[in-house]
C-alpha cells in the first residue's frame, strides 16, 4: 500500500474511498460514544474500589503471562 500511494496516489486515493464506503464503523462508533450516565456516575462514586479491582486485575495479568510465557 505504502508503494502505490508513493507510485500512484490517485490509485490510491479510489481505492481508499470504495473501501471507507463498504466498510464502515460508524454504527460501531455511535454504540460505543453513547454516554452511560448511571455506570459512570457509580464508577465515580466508587473510584477507590474500582481502581483498586482494576489494579489488581492487571497484577493477575501481568504475572500470569509472566509465569506462562516463561
Amino acid at each position: 500500500m505504502c508503494l502505490l500511494l508513493l507510485v500512484q496516489p490517485r490509485v490510491f486515493v479510489r481505492l481508499s474511498e470504495k473501501l471507507d464506503a463498504v466498510i464502515s464503523t460508524r454504527s460501531i462508533q455511535d454504540a460505543v460514544d453513547a454516554s452511560y450516565h448511571g455506570l459512570d456516575g457509580w464508577v465515580l462514586r466508587n473510584h477507590v474500589p474500582v481502581g483498586l479491582f482494576l489494579f489488581l486485575g492487571s497484577l493477575f495479568l501481568v504475572f500470569f503471562c509472566a509465569t506462562t510465557l516463561l
